[in-house]
This record gives C-alpha cells, structure tokens and sequence, in this order.
C-alpha cells in the first residue's frame, strides 16, 4: 500500500491539530512551507523535538527558531559518526566484493557502480 507524503495544505492542517494544545508563536503556513517531503509522523516529532527545544532553552512556547533547530535533525537523522577499524574496513569490503561476485556469476541484475 503506497500513502503519498501530504501536500502544503495537508501539512498545514497536520500541525493545526498538532499545535492546537501547546502554546506557540507559529505560522502554520509558513512552517508547512519549509517542511516539504515530511510525513505527518515526522511532522509530529518535529513538533514533539521543538517543544523540548523550548523547555531546554527554559521557553514555555515553541517559536519558529525552535522549528529550525530540529528540523534537520528529524529529516536527516542524528549524525552517526563511522568509527570502523581497519579490520572492519576490510570484512566490509570483502563482504560487498563477495556480493557483487555472486550477483554477477549468478547473473542478478543490479546497478553496476
């Protein structure tokens, strides 16, 4: 089952409800605006994250600088640094090599990089 993400309006309606029992300083408009390719699910974190954004910066309603704050984090993830050792490194390599050499003589199709 596919359910496209919500379109500007949809998003705007989504935070209305989100919104309607926390205090803020918001355009709904405005933050749909920026929130393109959020999923009503993201769009509750962003709303949920920004309001602790708020608390922690001893704030009782969430503004939109709270909004820009967290919005990368919730659209791209927390940064994960990669801290793979050499040995890592090189089962992860053979790993992918013996991938590839299987898919090949096996004749799968797959994007050649």
């Amino acid at each position: 089952i596919f359910i496209s993400l919500p379109d500007l309006l949809e998003r705007q309606s989504i935070l209305e409800k989100l919104l309607e029992n926390k205090k803020h300083a918001l355009n709904y408009l405005k933050i749909a605006k920026i929130c393109v390719g959020f999923s009503g699910a993201m769009l509750a974190t962003l709303i949920n994250e920004s309001a602790l954004n708020a608390l922690k910066h001893q704030r009782e309603e969430i503004t939109e600088s709270d909004i820009l704050e967290v919005k990368d984090k919730i659209a791209y993830g927390k940064k994960k640094p990669q801290t793979l050792d050499e040995n890592q490194k090189e089962l992860v390599a053979l790993y992918q090599s013996a991938k590839a050499l299987s898919a090949y003589w096996l004749e799968i199709e797959f994007d050649k990089v």
